[in-house]
């Protein structure tokens, strides 16, 4: 398992798969980004250098950039590239919760992630962690295999046997909260 990144290894994660021209192993052609870029994206999701990257929202940032750069061919990707990263996050949210095909299945887990595993009370948010033996009382296994799956929510061995699941990042909280 991967884990937080620091800012050099998350600039390192953003810039170099992307000067790859190896067009049969990646869907897009090789491209750069611009200093202010990079930095956009290192300050958003290090809320302002306060916490460390996680992986999985590095992944979904960079992955909406790159369908950006093979939709309009760009060779360099400025701040002016960027869509607006919490939005980026949103949709990632809403499209991972719809993609669960059973209506009743994405309810609850949208009730699960909603309402179960953040703490909300005026500006003070938070991930809450919560047992699987809970969760499980509330969704089936297979929704919560396909929310770690994609990286909504992060698993944590318990000592002593199980697991406990929370948020995989805070950047996903105001996405989530606006839902």
């Amino acid at each position: 398992e991967l884990g937080a990144l620091d800012d050099e290894s998350a600039k390192r994660a953003i810039e170099e798969p992307a000067k790859i021209n190896i067009k049969s192993d990646f869907k897009s052609s090789s491209f750069t980004y611009e200093p202010d870029a990079t930095n956009h994206i290192l300050k958003f999701l290090t809320k302002e250098g306060k916490k460390r990257i996680e992986s999985s929202q590095l992944q979904i940032i960079c992955n909406s950039i790159e369908q950006k750069v093979m939709k309009n061919n760009l060779t360099s990707v400025s701040i002016n590239d960027i869509d607006d990263l919490k939005l980026i996050i949103k949709n990632y949210y809403n499209e991972r919760i719809n993609s669960i095909k059973d209506k009743n299945e994405r309810s609850k887990a949208r009730d699960v992630i909603e309402d179960e595993l953040i703490f909300f009370d005026g500006d003070q948010k938070r991930r809450l962690p919560l047992f699987e033996g809970k969760i499980l009382q509330m969704i089936n296994e297979d929704t919560l295999r396909t929310l770690v799956d994609s990286h909504l929510l992060r698993s944590e061995r318990v000592e002593g046997g199980g697991f406990t699941y929370e948020l995989s990042h805070d950047t996903l909280l105001d996405p989530i909260l606006e839902a």
